[in-house]
């Protein structure tokens, strides 16, 4: 098992070198001038080449970029251009935010996807089945930003349930701080939602119909048992790729969501690094989530083989 794992990481590491080299290019060949936007539109053409010269834009991008590399391994992110602040820190900050919007909206995914789509397989073409499709096509239908402000109008402002936006650190009461993660999460949770839920409904569907299934059902097992220990368990191969897929995009951040809820996550700060031409920043933030996504789906490769240990012995 430990082998499997460690063989996974390794050949990811091509993968996260890949998207260093596609990340620097990128931003490299960006439109705008860091130096403008640094010291702003009156400065003169001697004060830009002078910043330029301190930045080293003045450089090949080959030498920049395995400066930048040698950096990264070392954990060094460089300093923001704008606020003169370590990036690092300001990921940090930010990335501890967006984990705990992520761990909200994932147990959100999960506590509504896997019932719906159990009970849509199982209740196939009953009312059940017909309005659990029906949610799934609105839930992938709805844009998340305007989710965000249907529950900021009639939820936060006029039922006044929970706060219109803000984060409340979790050293203020987990109460509060609950509240102020849970439109935010239910903004970005209800698409993933939607697709895991019909995901799960297909991959039962498709269990259900095999004939170990009804071999159970003709022994007298339990129908609850036979679903669980059965059929859920056999169906989840394919719903795992999409979890996966899930906690990588909830990690991305959903920049508007955060901007529309005053949420200081990965999102916003992209957002705000991009329009700024804060390139140390937006290169920290871009690489920090791809390497949260490649370590995802490495975790799902994980736990493939804990589900069914054939994969590992067919490696």
């Amino acid at each position: 098992m430990a082998r499997f794992f460690a063989r996974r990481l390794i050949f990811s590491l091509p993968v996260l070198f890949g998207v260093t080299v596609l990340i620097y290019v990128l931003l490299w060949f960006a439109p705008g001038d860091p130096a403008l936007s640094s010291l702003g539109i009156y400065a003169t053409p001697e004060q830009l080449q002078t910043l330029r010269e301190q930045l080293d834009l003045d450089k090949p991008i080959y030498v920049l970029y395995v400066r930048w590399l040698g950096q990264i391994v070392r954990g060094d992110f460089g300093i923001s251009m704008i606020t003169k602040e370590n990036v690092s820190t300001l990921i940090g900050h930010s990335l501890s935010i967006t984990v705990q919007l992520t761990a909200v909206a994932m147990v959100i995914v999960l506590l509504i996807a896997f019932p719906t789509g159990i009970i849509s397989a199982v209740k196939r073409n009953s009312i059940s089945d017909a309005l659990s499709r029906i949610f799934s096509l609105l839930g992938i239908s709805m844009p998340n930003f305007w989710l965000a402000l249907l529950f900021i109008t009639f939820i936060a402002v006029g039922l006044r349930w929970f706060p219109p936006g803000g984060y409340v650190s979790p050293e203020q009461g987990i109460g509060p701080w609950l509240r102020s993660l849970f439109l935010p999460a239910l903004s970005i949770a209800a698409a993933p939602a939607s697709s895991l839920s019909r995901m799960v409904r297909a991959s039962m569907l498709d269990v259900l119909s095999k004939d170990y299934i009804r071999t159970a059902r003709a022994k007298g097992q339990r129908e609850r048992w036979v679903i669980i220990r059965h059929a859920l368990r056999n169906s989840l191969m394919a719903p795992m790729t999409i979890i996966g897929m899930q906690v990588g995009y909830l990690l991305g951040g959903a920049i508007i969501v955060e901007v529309i809820f005053f949420f200081p996550g990965m999102g916003r700060l992209l957002l705000e690094a991009g329009i700024d031409q804060d390139y140390s920043v937006v290169q920290g933030v871009a690489l920090v989530t791809s390497a949260a996504f490649i370590l995802v789906n490495v975790l799902i490769d994980f736990l493939y083989v804990i589900i069914d240990p054939r994969i590992r012995d067919s490696q």
